[in-house]
């Protein structure tokens, strides 16, 4: 019962979280050339490869293999992103820990939440 509190205290940071998803959001597209493209690039470019290895290459006889390819890519892709990140966020932002009063189970659902929109973003490409 001890990540209920933590929940219930980050819904009560709802507006410091919407404010640290847009900063992160902001940095991660604030050097990329493409900017928010590189969200529809990204999936597109690891489907293009594996659809080649595993349609062509080591052909699998999967009805429909590119979305069928394309659901695993987008979820997993979302999934290892998101672990990776939010297990690092708390090393990365230790600035913002060091203030009084942060909650420091904030950043992880900050982490988690900004690679959700950027799953999102690509999400268009499994619906067309």
């Amino acid at each position: 019962m001890t990540g209920l509190p933590s929940l219930h205290r980050c819904v009560q940071l709802r507006d410091l979280l919407r404010e640290l998803v847009a900063r992160d959001m902001k940095l991660r597209y604030k050097r990329s050339m493409l900017g928010v493209a590189w969200s529809l690039l990204n999936p597109l470019a690891h489907l293009g490869v594996f659809y080649f290895v595993f349609g062509f290459v080591l052909p699998l006889n999967i009805p429909n293999y590119a979305m069928y390819l394309l659901t695993g890519v987008l979820a997993w892709s979302w999934f290892q992103s998101s672990l990776l990140a939010a297990t690092s966020s708390l090393v990365d932002s230790r600035d913002l820990i060091q203030l009084p009063n942060f909650p420091p189970a904030v950043l992880p659902v900050v982490t988690v939440s900004s690679h959700l929109l950027h799953f999102l973003l690509a999400f268009p490409i499994f619906l067309g």
